[in-house]
C-alpha cells in the first residue's frame, strides 16, 4: 500500500526536466543485514498535467505514507534537488533488524542539493 501512494504521488507530481523526460524509478535494496531500503525518485520541471486538470494536495498521501512507514518500523526521509524529488524508506526486514550507520556529514551533503 506504501508503495501504491508513494507511485501516486510520483506521478501526479512529475514534470519534464530542461532537454530531458520525465522520470520514475522505484528500488528496493538491502543496505544492512535484514535491512532494506525503497527509493522512489521522479524528476521535476515542465508539469505533465494541464494546470487546469491538476488535483490539488489534500495530504491525505502523505500522512498515509507517514502510518505505512510506521507499521514498517521504517524510517522515511525526502531530498528534493533541482530536477528531482526522492521519497527513501528504510525498514527492517526481520523484527530487531539494525539500520545502516549513518552517512557521514560530507556524504549528506553531497545528497543534500538547494531546492529550487
Amino acid at each position: 500500500m506504501l508503495v501504491s501512494e508513494a507511485m501516486t504521488n510520483a506521478v501526479k507530481y512529475i514534470g519534464v526536466p530542461d532537454g530531458g523526460r520525465p522520470e520514475i524509478s522505484v528500488s528496493l535494496r538491502e543496505t544492512a543485514k535484514n535491512w532494506l531500503e525503497l527509493e522512489l525518485t521522479n524528476t521535476k520541471g515542465q508539469p505533465l498535467l494541464d494546470p487546469a486538470e491538476e488535483i490539488g494536495g489534500t495530504g491525505i498521501g502523505t500522512r498515509l505514507m507517514a502510518a505505512f512507514a510506521t507499521q514498517l518500523d521504517g524510517e522515511a526521509v525526502t531530498h528534493e534537488k533541482e530536477h528531482s524529488f526522492t521519497y527513501r524508506l528504510g525498514f527492517p526486514a526481520v523484527a530487531g533488524a539494525v539500520p545502516p550507520a549513518a552517512p557521514m556529514p560530507e556524504q549528506e551533503q553531497d545528497e543534500a542539493e538547494p531546492a529550487a
